[in-house]
């Protein structure tokens, strides 16, 4: 009996000690915070001082709030990275890097030999970095105290959507191993500035580690496809076009390189100079032709008639090549301009469809464009000025251009038609594109009589003595809004308001005193003038090269300019508004507040440092809180037997 006794205060004191004894769970199976942040990243590694490395391999975190024994788990980890991460102490000091990934331990495996690892935390330690290879920035994970499996990982990535990139890495691309990529571009397909910026949230400008050849996009390809090799003889002014006399343009760098067939991949990219860039003269645009032979092309100076030449001659030169073509980004400079560069870019797939040749639409690409901050001053993180990409931007454009490649197969003439609808102003009727001519819009609703117009010769704030051409007196009244153009922004004068005795009270206004309302292209706009109490007419300027439209509390639009002045060309009459909607306000863009950079700082990616309290999931916490009513149920039990015994 005394045994019995025995054995009952043992189970007793067994219950009630089980509950006090932290209870294993396995790993959690949901990913609810990825802490890698490529905005504030660093595209390369550090060395063994501890000094940044460019490389536009990798990828590292900004500074990543640690604490003693917290686990912190990343995929995917190559067996091959130079490094994996580095700890810092308190004051953001290096302590060491992990070059080795036997310091790290395995957790799970991916079919594509890829893997999820962990690492713990040792004493000392404040902060990590942790580094990926760059263009999987996308589909790269990072926990803390949240071992994940590869369900959980799987889980995750679809969640935001990037399953399609985590497919794209682990697809075999060892047929992509002897093939030789050309790139044919401008600047922008140059990577002209990218050595020169690591981001904002990294230190800011700088030459360190200067090439005489820049990864761009060509690079990237190389890295993620794994090209045997790539030329890339882009260079700042290139244009589709003959615009600009600046080494080969476009067309003309696929000719010389493309003899021969030796390029397995031809990409052809371009265009940001033909929008206007920073040219002052518009392109024109051109016609798509309804054969494939350069005589049937519209003009070499045109812009589609230098994209179906480039077409051309990569189909004829490399007919075996795998052959894209690249819209490039939307980025500052596009945007300063409303709709200068949507003026030439949204023509560019009809072209591509005619020649069967895949198009990736930077411009459009919502993913890129989720990335891309616009941010105009130089200390945007995407871009070195308004126009050339940093790092981090030529990363999160590379993979839209990159997946493109990976799924086309080699060029073929059976994918060569016409497209079912050409927008009219491409077809060969437009001939040339209505801007350029000197014929003045005739419309009821156009203030401007070229009958009694005068000239006068001015010089404005830029550039040589030009000709320009002045309304005659134009009625308004106090409150009316007078809608005008195209001006130049630099002109003398472009508007001048007079009293009712037709004395001038206003002086010349420029556009510093205007409001743009829409843009013809990058040097002409539209503008609006308020008039106020005291002045009963207006007279407008215009360089003689254009065609005035002048309307009162009657806004319109780039597109209805355009189609009115080509109606007019072709001698037919013109009805306001045509067949477009009145134009709304366009966007205000304002100059950014220059960014100074101090010197980096070691903010954490996580504010808190009291180590994370992890908590259980619903279904774990269930079986806890079932283990610990059945403990004390027990407990109860052998109680009230001990005391029925006594």
């Amino acid at each position: 009996m005394k045994n019995k006794h025995r054995f009952l205060l043992t189970l007793l004191c067994i219950c009630l000690i089980l509950p006090l004894i932290p209870v294993s769970t396995a790993a959690k199976t949901e990913i609810t915070e990825n802490l890698f942040d490529f905005n504030t990243s660093y595209c390369g590694y550090y060395d063994a001082k501890g000094a940044k490395y460019y490389s536009h391999i990798y990828q590292t975190s900004a500074p990543i709030s640690v604490n003693e024994g917290d686990v912190i788990t990343m995929s995917p980890v190559y067996n091959s990275q130079v490094m994996y991460l580095m700890t810092l102490d308190k004051n953001g000091e290096m302590i060491e890097r992990v070059t080795s990934v036997v310091k790290l331990e395995n957790v799970a495996d991916f079919e594509d030999l890829t893997h999820i690892r962990s690492y713990t935390v040792p004493a000392g330690v404040s902060y990590i970095r942790v580094t990926c290879y760059a263009l999987e920035f996308n589909t790269f994970v990072v926990t803390k105290n949240n071992v994940f499996d590869v369900a959980a990982y799987n889980a995750y990535i679809a969640s935001i959507n990037n399953t399609a990139y985590s497919e794209f890495r682990m697809a075999d691309k060892s047929a992509f191993s002897k093939y030789k990529l050309l790139w044919c571009g401008d600047s922008v397909g140059a990577g002209s500035y990218e050595w020169y910026y690591e981001g904002a949230a990294n230190g800011g400008l700088t030459s360190k580690n200067k090439s005489t050849n820049t990864p761009s996009w060509a690079g990237r390809m190389k890295t993620v496809l794994g090209l045997s090799s790539y030329t890339n003889p882009s260079h700042g002014g290139a244009t589709y076009s003959t615009k600009y006399p600046y080494g080969l343009n476009i067309p003309q760098q696929v000719e010389q390189y493309a003899k021969g067939g030796q390029y397995d991949i031809i990409v052809i990219e371009g265009g940001t100079v033909d929008c206007g860039g920073y040219g002052s003269i518009v392109v024109p645009l051109g016609y798509l032709s309804d054969g494939y032979e350069l005589e049937q092309f519209a003009g070499a100076n045109t812009f589609i008639g230098g994209i179906e030449r480039a077409f051309y001659y990569a189909t004829t030169l490399s007919p075996e090549s795998i052959i894209v073509c690249v819209i490039p980004y939307s980025c500052p400079a596009s945007k300063n301009f409303n709709n200068g560069w949507e003026r030439l870019y949204q023509y560019i797939p009809y072209v591509c469809e005619k020649w069967g040749i895949p198009c990736v639409n930077l411009y459009k690409n919502e993913t890129v464009n989720y990335y891309f901050d616009y941010d105009r001053s130089y200390g945007g993180l995407y871009y070195y000025d308004d126009l050339h990409c940093s790092p981090l931007g030529y990363t999160a454009s590379s993979l839209e251009i990159a997946m493109k490649i990976f799924s086309c197969g080699k060029y073929s003439e059976q994918t060569k038609h016409m497209p079912e609808e050409i927008p009219y102003l491409i077809t060969k009727e437009a001939t040339e594109e209505p801007q350029f001519q000197r014929k003045y819009i005739v419309c009821e609703d156009n203030l401007f009589d070229s009958a009694k117009k005068t000239k006068e010769q001015r010089k404005p704030s830029s550039g040589n003595t030009i000709e320009y051409v002045v309304s005659d007196y134009i009625a308004v009244n106090p409150g009316d809004v007078v809608y005008f153009g195209p001006c130049s922004p630099y002109e003398v004068k472009q508007l001048e308001g007079f009293d009712a005795a037709k004395k001038g009270v206003t002086g010349g206004i420029t556009s510093n005193n205007l409001v743009a309302f829409g843009y013809l292209n990058n040097s002409f706009i539209f503008y609006t003038y308020t008039v106020p109490e005291n002045v009963s007419f207006v007279k407008c300027s215009f360089q003689s090269s254009k065609a005035p439209m002048i309307t009162i509390n009657q806004p319109f639009d780039m597109t209805f300019y355009t189609n009115a002045l080509a109606a007019t060309n072709r001698g037919e009459t013109v009805d306001f508004p045509l067949t477009v909607a009145p134009v709304t306000t366009a966007e205000v863009i304002t100059e950014a507040e220059p960014i100074i950079t101090e010197p980096e700082s070691f903010t954490a990616a996580t504010e808190s440092t009291e180590p994370e309290v992890t908590s259980d999931d619903s279904e774990s916490t269930g079986c806890k809180a079932s283990l610990s009513a059945a403990l004390v149920f027990t407990a109860c039990a052998a109680a009230y037997v001990l005391r029925r015994k006594h």
